[in-house]
C-alpha cells in the first residue's frame, strides 16, 4: 500500500506577552485599510475614492474650522467608550453602546426638565418666537389674500 501523507496540525497559543510593534501598528493598518477599502468602495459607486476619503478622514483634521465640528460629533462616542471599558474591566453585563447612548439622552433630558428656571425660560421664548412668526406671517398673508380676492 501507499504511503499515508501525515497531516500537519496547527495549534494556536497565546503569546506571553504581545509584540510591542503590533500593540502599535495594528491601529495604524486598521485605519490604512478602512481608507483604502472605503476609497475602492467610493470609486466602485462613481465617486472621487481619494476626494472622499481626504474629506472624511484628513480635512476634520487639518481645518482648524472643522475642530469644533470634530469634537461635538466625537464627545459622545468617547464617553461611550469610557462607559464601556469600565463595564468591560469589571466584567459585568452591559447594555451595548446604543443602549448607553440612549438612555444617556434620556437621563439628560429629565435632568434637564427638573431645572425648573431654564424649562420655563426656554418653554416660554420658544412659545413667544411662535407666536410672533404665526402672527407676522397671518398679518402679512391677509393684506395680499385681499387684494386678491377684490381684484
Amino acid at each position: 500500500m501507499g504511503e499515508q501523507k501525515k497531516l500537519t496540525q496547527f495549534r494556536l497559543e497565546k503569546r506571553p506577552e504581545p509584540s510591542k510593534a503590533m500593540l502599535y501598528l495594528t491601529p495604524v493598518m486598521a485605519v490604512l485599510a478602512t481608507a483604502i477599502v472605503g476609497a475602492i468602495v467610493f470609486s466602485l459607486i462613481g465617486y472621487d475614492g481619494i476626494g472622499a476619503v481626504r474629506e472624511i478622514f484628513l480635512t476634520p483634521l487639518l481645518n482648524p474650522l472643522k475642530w469644533q465640528d470634530l469634537a461635538v460629533k466625537s464627545a459622545p462616542l468617547i464617553i461611550i467608550a469610557v462607559g464601556l471599558s469600565i463595564g468591560y474591566r469589571a466584567n459585568v453585563w452591559n447594555i451595548g453602546a446604543e443602549g448607553q447612548y440612549v438612555l444617556g439622552g434620556i437621563a439628560a433630558t429629565g435632568r434637564a426638565s427638573l431645572s425648573r428656571p431654564m424649562l420655563i425660560t426656554a418653554s416660554v421664548s420658544q412659545s413667544a418666537r411662535s407666536s410672533s412668526r404665526s402672527w407676522l406671517i397671518t398679518t402679512m398673508a391677509e393684506p395680499a389674500a385681499a387684494r386678491s380676492t377684490s381684484a
